[in-house]
């Protein structure tokens, strides 16, 4: 058995049949006085053989529900591979018959007035604790190592408790100063080397992720290096969170030409993110007449083209002859359409409105013509002489 919990006022200690665990059995624990407790003696040599009237240590049980414990008795008959032995410090009680195999020679029992042992927690800190429960879980070396410290550093017990960041010692002085000088090596040592674990790890996992991606370089005009950035890399984050590539990386300043590299898990999310940062820039050439009639509010309608198409930037320039816009490949063919599209209109627009002003004049000429002129183009809010 194994001590896990010492109470010096009461000279007892709490006592269970296992080193190292991280969970409590009740029904297997026991407090037991500490002048009934003894070392583990070495193994009884191979040759050994019990002699008649000698004294040995028996394994047995005392009652049925218990653990195996050993028991000091006097060898009264051997028979082949048993013997019958009587317990020392019974005062009633039958002589028993036991196998030669659960005999072994007596070493006597511990000095009264010996000193007991004592606890020391030992406390984890910076994730060790959850770190050293999942490894002992899976049975790996660090169980290992920490029976390792109980051997070599002779205490008692060693107890990794769940529900605290802590190592319980059990041991003498001596023992518990060693046990304490290897955790901290061991612990020091074991954070490093997890630390390059999960460094190494998430490296095969990046490297892994990289083998099997795609990779797209995509050549940009220099002045739009900033668009494709954004102010403080928003526009390059919001891509790579749109889209799910791994990464989108810019040139160095002075590069040429600037090339940017995306990477990422499939040719459609690589794909989608360059439409995403392919920015340039296209003029429109409009007449004065033209420009008048679509951007009759020039501010409000270049704000409202802007928003509708999805380019940045939308500018009349050379003297109100060229409508320039700034955006992305897709933003901007939209936006040329809008303006197609609206431009056209216009035009369908003016080329009714010159035939309903001759066909109002003419009207007029006839008797009672301005009559009817007048309901129809009031009725429509339109017309005019």
């Amino acid at each position: 058995g194994k001590i896990i919990d010492v109470n010096v006022s009461d000279r007892k200690c709490l006592f269970r049949f296992q080193a190292l665990d991280t969970q409590l059995d009740d029904s297997q624990l026991e407090w037991v006085p500490w002048d009934l407790i003894r070392d583990q003696p070495p193994p009884a040599p191979a040759d050994f053989r019990p002699k008649e009237r000698g004294v040995v240590e028996v394994r047995v049980q005392a009652q049925p529900d218990e653990p195996h414990s050993w028991w000091q008795a006097r060898v009264m008959m051997i028979k082949g591979d048993f013997c019958k032995v009587r317990y020392l410090g019974w005062d009633q009680g039958s002589d028993d018959v036991v196998d030669l195999a659960d005999v072994r020679p007596s070493t006597g029992m511990p000095p009264r007035d010996r000193p007991m042992c004592a606890k020391h927690e030992y406390g984890l800190v910076g994730g060790m604790h959850s770190w050293l429960l999942q490894q002992c879980e899976q049975g790996t070396v660090t169980r290992e190592l920490l029976s390792d410290v109980v051997r070599r550093a002779g205490l008692y017990s060693m107890l990794l408790i769940k529900p605290e960041p802590k190592i319980t010692l059990i041991g003498f002085e001596r023992p518990l100063s060693k046990a304490r000088l290897m955790l901290d090596i061991h612990v020091k040592h074991q954070a490093e080397l997890s630390r390059l674990h999960q460094e190494r790890e998430a490296l095969l996992q990046r490297r892994e992720r990289l083998e099997l991606s795609v990779r797209e370089e995509v050549e940009v005009p220099r002045e739009m290096l900033g668009l494709v950035i954004g102010k403080g890399g928003k526009h390059i984050n919001h891509v790579k969170e749109a889209t799910g590539v791994f990464s989108i990386s810019t040139p160095p300043v002075g590069v040429e030409p600037p090339v940017v590299v995306i990477v990422g898990p499939s040719r459609e999310a690589v794909a989608k993110a360059r439409e995403m940062i392919d920015f340039g820039e296209v003029d429109l050439n409009v007449t004065p007449a033209a420009a008048s009639r679509l951007l009759a509010n020039s501010q409000e309608a270049l704000r409202d083209l802007e928003e509708r198409a999805g380019v940045v930037r939308a500018s009349l320039v050379r003297n109100n002859r060229c409508l320039r816009l700034v955006g992305t490949r897709v933003s901007l063919e939209q936006a040329q359409l809008v303006v197609e599209l609206e431009l056209s209109y216009m035009e369908n627009y003016e080329s009714q409105q010159s035939e309903l002003r001759k066909l109002s004049n003419a009207t007029r000429r006839l008797p009672g013509g301005a009559a009817v002129v007048a309901a129809v183009t009031g009725a429509h809010g339109g017309g005019s002489a």
